[in-house]
């Protein structure tokens, strides 16, 4: 059996039952197929078995650069820290939550993306504001 490397973050783990028709049931009651996690045939296994399915994503991907992110951090003063940094230069950007089963990872995310009309109208004239758990600052 294979374990995730290193090189991941487990975003989350559910547990469900899983029925011999490919039906899982995870925890709370969402029903999802065999067929949406494998192309191998379905397991026979007796009706009722617990399962638990984890979710990671890789490390390496999220901290690539790619989509503007620059730091992750579990710790939210560091993350503010940073944040106000990269504001006090005058360098827009985000700061992110992603919920995790055992706390949350901020990411400080450069804002490239987010046109000078957009960010007024978010900040509604503020220096930096919170809206949909993204602390967004404006340089």
């Amino acid at each position: 059996m294979e374990s995730p490397t290193q090189k991941t973050l487990k975003l989350t783990k559910k547990s469900g039952i899983f029925y011999p028709d490919g039906e899982i049931i995870l925890h709370p009651e969402v029903s999802v197929s065999w067929k949406l996690f494998s192309n191998k045939k379905i397991p026979e296994l007796p009706p009722g078995t617990p399962l638990e399915i984890d979710i990671y994503i890789d490390e390496q991907t999220l901290l690539s650069g790619e989509y503007g992110i620059v730091w992750a951090t579990c710790d939210l003063r560091q993350g503010e820290v940073l944040f106000n940094a990269l504001l006090v230069q005058n360098i827009a950007s985000v700061l992110g939550k992603v919920e995790l089963d055992e706390g949350n990872l901020w990411l400080i995310i450069i804002d490239h993306g987010i046109s000078r009309k957009n960010k007024i109208r978010r900040l509604s004239g503020v220096g930096s504001a919170i809206e949909n758990d993204f602390f967004i600052s404006q340089p």
